[in-house]
């Protein structure tokens, strides 16, 4: 009898053919009625925010690792350097890139990828760093959605907008509030990572600075220096689709998707005041009490 994983490797294959066949004639038929979802050029969208210093750290192993410090706030404070980095997967990290993180203080590691993607990838870590795993989208099912991206290929900007106001500020409140909690806490730099670093930890972070009273657009810049990555990506959506190239799903037919487009950040912001009023009420509602959201402000802000 197969062993479980091997169960587990013919059911997603199986799935990626029953998705893809469907899905391919959908798409291919899209194509000839000319009705494809036109990519912007990633580098066009990129928004230099105004600081000190670029908080992009680069690692030979890793992909978008950077400092969330240095952004004024409104009120004319600046959240600090070396307490908060964000970044994409850590796999692949080098010894060097550990001594880095490593000299970099960084005593807490927050993963938001699902099981399955921590067991494929497991993280490499500096010595001192505590692994919380906080899986984001912990129920969702990987061709579901494949499946629903598909449908909405037409209309990728309310796709990924439903993504991050539907399924990540309102679903995962808890979730972000919980590791919030834990930043404020704690005594070293932390790190909110998951797999491209743009998403689930662009969604993260952007709660995190408009907590500290960090300006909506600072927040959307932000977000768009996740296009400087975009290559990376890129290479990796070849490299996972390639078994569905003969049923006409090619890495270009979600490019879309690799894209840190600011204005989908812009409309989460303003679905996060519309709903909530803002990130602090929004935090307060999860779970974070006045008291600890102080003290995330006073550690975080200088």
């Amino acid at each position: 009898m197969p062993k479980k994983s091997s169960w587990k490797k013919k059911a997603g294959k199986l799935g990626a053919v029953i998705v893809g066949v469907p899905l391919a004639f959908i798409y291919r038929g899209r194509r000839i009625r000319g009705r494809k979802n036109p990519h912007p050029d990633p580098k066009t969208l990129i928004i230099i925010p105004e600081r000190e210093q670029d908080g992009l750290i680069p690692l030979t192993g890793g992909v978008n690792f950077r400092d969330i410090g240095g952004y004024k706030t409104a009120d004319g404070r600046q959240v600090k350097y070396g307490v908060v980095y964000r970044s994409g997967t850590l796999d692949a990290l080098t010894g060097d890139d550990l001594q880095k993180l490593s000299d970099l203080n960084i005593t807490r590691v927050f993963d938001l990828r699902l099981e399955e993607e921590a067991e494929k990838q497991p993280d490499r870590l500096p010595p001192n760093a505590v692994y919380e795993h906080t899986p984001i989208q912990a129920g969702s099912n990987p061709i579901t959605r494949v499946v629903s991206l598909m449908r909405n290929i037409d209309r990728l900007n309310e796709f990924v907008v439903n993504s991050y106001t539907k399924h990540l500020i309102d679903a995962e409140a808890k979730t972000y509030a919980g590791i919030f909690k834990k930043i404020a806490a704690e005594d070293g730099a932390s790190v909110i990572h998951c797999t491209a670093g743009k998403d689930r930890t662009g969604v993260g972070v952007a709660l995190l600075l408009s907590a500290l009273g960090v300006p909506d657009e600072t927040i959307v810049a932000d977000y768009s220096l996740s296009n400087r990555s975009y290559d990376m990506y890129y290479k990796d959506a070849v490299d996972q689709l390639a078994p569905l190239k003969k049923l006409g799903i090619l890495p270009e037919d979600i490019s879309g998707l690799l894209v840190s487009d600011p204005e989908f950040m812009r409309q989460s912001l303003r679905y996060l005041h519309e709903r909530y009023g803002s990130a602090e009420a929004y935090l307060q509602k999860a779970g974070v009490d006045a008291a600890t959201l102080n003290k995330l402000q006073s550690r975080l802000l200088a």
